[in-house]
């Protein structure tokens, strides 16, 4: 029996929710090693609602450092960004789609050098803009390579922009019902302009996302459920519904449920730390140690930084009765996590560990 008890991981896992852009790395190698400044390419394609590419598209790459950009920082893939809504401290650059419905933007800012992209500041929008007709990407965090994002057209007047400010404003004050209603409302009208048989509008993904994202905060897990299953259909790898019905699984304890999605999740997302740990805290779980290990050691490899692995590792050597190891990574993570909601838990086992 676990002195810990695995809850915990979950209610942590959510609060870091990772980006989950639809940003694709198409080329990992060639421009990174060419950009010791940490430089991405980042390659919009603008098409219609058939899929067709529109020429003549003016694009905009917009870098904000405010308060909305701010506010979306815990999970950046979230929060939909208002199109025409005006940020503080922005700079943008511009071009104008050509014939495959293209425009490209080189040089664009990652992050430090040896500064994890997904945690740098340097977030974009990409806004699209002609005759009448818009469309505004997620929050994209550039990789130091080649990044492509597809955008489709619609028309401007048909977002249900005040909604979605009624959603975020509801939220902001932890009236996660009323979010929830104006969010639910503003996708009922977005999905009327649906068009099946052409590509997914990243606007639409991306509000399912926020409706499930409010659902989860608000505590209304088959609203939640349901809304995931609803991305799935949309795009059935889209790592963030994945993730966030593995947990919601593990909530549960089903567990074979949550390692179907987490596994998946690993496929799609194998250089983030999260997708090693989140598999192997439900190894742990499932008491399949040895594989347990082997996924926290690699989550270990790519973020030493995260306090969650070093909890997991300390429930994994705890079930080994390795005490002294379990001590180590116990005091690691209280260490790194400062006053975590469960530390009272944490260090009543590690007294216990030392007896």
């Amino acid at each position: 029996m676990s002195l810990v008890a695995p809850a915990v991981i979950l209610s942590l896992a959510l609060i870091s929710s990772p980006a989950n852009s639809a940003v694709a790395a198409e080329h990992p190698t060639t421009y990174a090693e060419s950009s010791p400044q940490r430089l991405a390419l980042v390659v919009a394609r603008i098409v219609d609602q058939e899929g067709a590419p529109i020429e003549g598209v003016e694009v905009r790459l917009i870098r904000c450092e405010g308060p909305r950009f701010r506010a979306t920082s815990l999970a950046p893939s979230l929060v939909p960004p208002v199109p025409g809504k005006a940020d503080t401290n922005c700079r943008e650059q511009t071009r104008t789609t050509g014939e495959d419905g293209e425009a490209s933007f080189p040089s664009v800012r990652v992050g430090l050098m040896g500064v994890d992209p997904r945690a740098s500041p340097f977030t974009y929008v990409l806004r699209a803009e002609k005759d009448g007709y818009e469309a505004a990407s997620h929050v994209v965090t550039p990789h130091p390579a080649r990044n492509d994002v597809e955008l489709v057209m619609l028309r401007g007047g048909s977002l249900p922009l005040e909604l979605l400010e009624r959603a975020q404003a509801a939220a902001a004050t932890g009236d996660f019902g009323a979010a929830e209603g104006a969010m639910s409302e503003a996708l009922d009208l977005l999905f009327e302009q649906y068009t099946a048989s052409g590509p997914v509008p990243e606007v639409l993904i991306n509000w399912v996302r926020y409706l499930a994202h409010l659902q989860v905060q608000g505590a209304n897990m088959a609203g939640a459920r349901e809304s995931l299953d609803r991305l799935l259909e949309l795009d059935p790898y889209d790592p963030f519904g994945l993730r966030t019905l593995g947990i919601l699984a593990v909530r549960r304890q089903d567990w074979e449920e949550a390692r179907g999605h987490f596994g998946l999740y690993l496929l799609l997302e194998s250089d983030r730390a999260d997708a090693w740990l989140m598999l192997g805290s439900l190894l742990v779980e499932m008491n399949e140690l040895d594989e347990a290990f082997e996924h926290l050691e690699r989550a270990l490899e790519l973020d030493r930084s995260n306090p969650r692995v070093y909890r997991s590792l300390g429930m994994a050597h705890q079930r080994t009765e390795n005490s002294r190891e379990a001590i180590v990574n116990f005091e690691r993570y209280l260490e790194l996590a400062g006053d975590p909601p469960d530390a009272g838990q944490i260090r009543a086992a590690i007294e216990a560990l030392r007896r």
